[in-house]
């Protein structure tokens, strides 16, 4: 998935320094589920008030048959801790999550995307955290875990409380540095 903002001329606003990290991978997404796809990329001096729309790219790579958790791909679901989110005067933030995998297989973290509601549940914002969350991912269910969010990236206006957090799993995290359109997590 491929975020942008775009200008009344259809030309991008976002800072070219992160061109490269507008692109990130949802690696398995059950039929039917809901995920948190967020991001927070700077925009150039230039952008102001000049963002007329916002552009998602979806790509599919592969559709598979729903897993039961004995054949490698049951859901993976994340549960926001009530309570747990923390906003710091400059937008930096983290919130608490538990983790219950039923894969039969352990995977790894490709990160954690969250998406930021205000207290009238308006969608405001959104980040991803790309750090890996070693223990997220393995069967079974997880104690809490708190992230922090990459840039300032929690709106002053968000009820942390309604957040909706996903850890991306995966069976494999690429090990290359980031280049534009190729996947940043």
């Amino acid at each position: 998935m491929t975020f942008d903002a775009l200008d009344a001329n259809g030309s991008t606003v976002i800072w070219a320094n992160h061109q490269r990290i507008r692109t990130q991978v949802i690696p398995v997404m059950a039929p039917g589920a809901s995920v948190a796809v967020g991001n927070s990329l700077a925009l150039e001096e230039r952008a102001g008030d000049q963002i007329v729309s916002m552009k998602v790219t979806m790509r599919t790579d592969q559709w598979l048959a729903a897993g039961t958790g004995t054949d490698g791909l049951g859901d993976v679901t994340t549960t926001l801790v009530a309570g747990s989110g923390k906003r710091l005067p400059d937008g930096n933030g983290s919130v608490a999550y538990t983790v219950e995998s039923r894969a039969c297989a352990a995977m790894v973290s490709r990160g954690v995307s969250m998406v930021f509601r205000s207290g009238s549940g308006q969608l405001i914002g959104g980040t991803l955290h790309n750090g890996p969350e070693p223990s997220a991912c393995e069967p079974a269910k997880s104690d809490a875990i708190s992230t922090n969010t990459g840039q300032p990236g929690v709106p002053a206006d968000a009820d942390l409380n309604r957040t909706m957090v996903t850890v991306y799993c995966d069976f494999d995290r690429p090990q290359r540095h980031p280049a534009s359109a190729v996947p940043y997590n």
